[in-house]
């Protein structure tokens, strides 16, 4: 997972160096915990074993990439996309498409070469781009609707759909200032 941070930070740098601005504000990594890659096969009907959970979950690594516009995540998932040696496999666009809830990021999903004495293996690593904002905005839906009663969830989903299209709005205005 280093390496793929690695990876972000220099096509970050780079972009910075291209276009004279700001890239990525913060990074933050997260690996599953053992319970939670468990529960996940269990729910989904498969065997636990390290071999399943390699084959089956795409985020037991993830990475998440805050940057400070639409434009340096789409350069970046690119520049990503390019690269030889990791494989992709796929991609999900929530910010040209955003969920019903609002929900905006962009997720890319890729294999990440493991070298080990005799073999190479591929791990999936999730990685997902947002902007501060749309970080805040899923922070606070995170906080106010995960694991709640649908009543509680279906009273916060209209006000949290508004605030993501002000917020959008928000982002575009200062992009284009």
């Amino acid at each position: 997972m280093e390496n793929v941070e690695k990876r972000i930070i220099v096509l970050g740098k780079n972009y910075e160096e291209t276009y004279g601005c700001e890239a990525v504000h913060h990074i933050q990594k997260r690996i599953k915990s053992k319970a939670s890659i468990e529960g996940k096969l269990i729910r989904k009907n498969v065997e636990v074993s390290p071999e399943n959970a390699r084959d089956t979950l795409r985020d037991i690594a993830g990475i998440r990439v805050i940057c400070y516009d639409t434009n340096v995540i789409y350069e970046i998932a690119e520049s990503l996309k390019r690269q030889d040696d990791m494989e992709f496999i796929r991609e999900k666009d929530y910010i040209a498409r955003p969920k019903a809830n609002g929900y905006r990021s962009y997720h890319l999903i890729v294999a990440v070469p493991f070298y080990l004495l005799e073999t190479k293996e591929y791990y999936p690593v999730e990685i997902q781009f947002r902007t501060m904002a749309m970080d805040m905005w899923a922070s606070l839906e995170h906080r106010s609707c995960y694991k709640k009663s649908e009543q509680e969830k279906k009273r916060w989903q209209e006000q949290f759909r508004e605030y993501a299209a002000l917020l959008d709005q928000m982002e575009r205005d200062i992009t284009r200032a």
